[in-house]
């Protein structure tokens, strides 16, 4: 299928940007670009969003929307970025990763994988056709999310341009690639330490969703994101005297359904509620909270919670805060403009290390 028609006027937007068309004056307004475009308001303002938020327009009431100056002429070139958007943890990554990049003096461009992650035989064309129109504008930097690496249309053409690979791996990527990592077993070990040491006896780690193609992958699981908290969680547990096969849900569901099933069936049993809980990400934290008090109607006051990402549903949006393991967003994109500087050859592996947020 084609792109959407909201990608379509960003593409549009974007290569006259580019071509300095509108160096001059500010861009067609929201009900001009809507009537030639054929669009609704709706569609049109969240268009011009993705631009401001890529820093190439800076949108100001009673001024119009303007190309701001570092969008046109930047010193550096081009950075184009290929990864995952949606959730707090990504795009806290994904809007930190353009700052730096834009105050390193490169113009950004960036392609959302999300909605190919929802819908991947339905977008994967839309996706193709965004990729090869980004690879037409020549950039001089790539960052691609190592994750969707394996199944990414134009593969062979985004790796000759010697990426910069960010995050887990877990298909098929080749590792001598070089990336910037979340150290995510040291994630997991301080989350396992956090709850033993605030006196849990009774600990629990819930994992996300894996599937079963990936979890029972020997090749695929060893480098996945779940695989190595639970491993650093497992760490803790026997430095503690714990057993951690009593303390760790890995999934091993056929669907995310089920394994969410087996959340809610663990709040309901009284004997199977913990003394400390780690969601794998914050998500899973707040979810266990809210099955907790669906339940339970309280929260025992005695529950030591953690979660891993640090966003803001255990910063601030969650009805009761809980500790998290940031993993520190913001010195990954610093280290991922860093190695961008540099020649391929003189790339190295970066391991981005966690820091536990009590709360």
């Amino acid at each position: 299928m084609k792109i959407t028609k909201k990608e379509k006027l960003i593409e549009f937007l974007w290569e006259k940007i580019e071509a300095g068309f509108f160096s001059s004056g500010p861009l067609p307004g929201e009900r001009e670009l809507a009537a030639r475009f054929q669009l609704g308001r709706n569609t049109v303002r969240s268009a011009l969003a993705v631009l401001d938020s890529e820093g190439w327009i800076d949108r100001r009431r009673k001024v119009g929307t303007m190309v701001k100056a570092n969008a046109m002429a930047s010193d550096k070139g081009l950075a184009g970025l290929i990864m995952r958007e949606s959730g707090h943890m990504y795009a806290d990554r994904s809007r930190l990763l353009k700052e730096h990049f834009r105050n390193a003096g490169f113009s950004v461009h960036g392609i959302s994988l999300s909605p190919f992650l929802h819908d991947r035989n339905r977008r994967r064309a839309g996706l193709e056709e965004c990729i090869r129109k980004l690879l037409k504008a020549c950039p001089c930097v790539m960052v691609v999310d190592g994750y969707l690496n394996g199944v990414l249309p134009c593969r062979e053409r985004v790796n000759a341009m010697h990426p910069i690979f960010i995050d887990f791996f877990d298909s098929g990527l080749d590792c001598r690639v070089k990336g910037v990592w979340c150290d995510y077993r040291k994630a997991g070990y301080l989350a396992g330490r956090h709850l033993m040491e605030c006196g849990c006896r009774r600990p629990m780690l819930f994992s996300g969703y894996v599937p079963q193609v990936v979890r029972f992958n020997p090749m695929h699981w060893s480098h996945h994101r779940e695989k190595l908290i639970i491993d650093g969680f497992r760490q803790a547990m026997e430095e503690s005297g714990v057993d951690p096969e009593t303390t760790i849900v890995c999934c091993t569901a056929d669907t995310p359904r089920r394994h969410w099933m087996l959340l809610r069936q663990i709040c309901l049993d009284r004997r199977r509620v913990p003394d400390g809980f780690c969601g794998a990400t914050d998500q899973i934290t707040t979810m266990f909270l809210k099955e907790v008090l669906e339940n339970r109607k309280e929260v025992p006051g005695g529950l030591c919670l953690c979660g891993i990402g640090n966003t803001p549903s255990s910063r601030e949006n969650c009805f009761r805060p809980f500790s998290s393991i940031d993993l520190n967003a913001d010195a990954m994109a610093s280290a991922v403009v860093s190695q961008t500087l540099l020649p391929p050859a003189l790339r190295n592996d970066i391991l981005i290390e966690p820091r536990l947020v009590a709360r």
